[in-house]
């Protein structure tokens, strides 16, 4: 992928999931936001240790990385994407990996144009101004 198309900062990782809306499948979970600018689209990768180590990682980072770029007809300028691979990513083949991808864009696309972005939770405890806990007892 090229620079730009790149998501690196802790804090753009963090506002794509407290602010962006989530659509997952059996290997994947993609959370999205929309910038609004214009500018390219940025992807981040997220792979847990519980894929397993670090080569096993770097190896499914890759792969998941070039079926994003595959896919990239399919992404809008402007967007924020963060994919994290579920532990099916680890043995999947390159061409179901790439087939998810375009699913997860296909259904991002689809609930936007049907309006159908889903709160998160997260936005409601901030937005009250409430730890977790204080939210929890109302």
């Amino acid at each position: 992928m090229r620079p730009e198309n790149r998501l690196r900062s802790r804090t753009d990782f963090r506002r794509v999931f407290q602010q962006g809306h989530a659509v997952a499948n059996r290997d994947l979970v993609v959370y999205a936001l929309d910038r609004g600018d214009g500018e390219p689209w940025r992807a981040g990768f997220s792979v847990s240790k519980k894929i397993g180590k670090a080569v096993v990682r770097n190896t499914v980072k890759r792969r998941l990385r070039e079926a994003v770029r595959a896919e990239s007809d399919g992404i809008a300028p402007g967007w924020d994407l963060v994919w994290i691979a579920r532990p099916g990513c680890r043995e999947m083949p390159f061409e179901r990996l790439r087939r998810s991808v375009r699913q997860l864009l296909d259904r991002l696309g689809r609930d936007r144009r049907e309006g159908r972005w889903r709160k998160r939770k997260r936005e409601k405890v901030a937005a009250s101004g409430l730890g977790k806990r204080e939210a929890g007892r109302r």
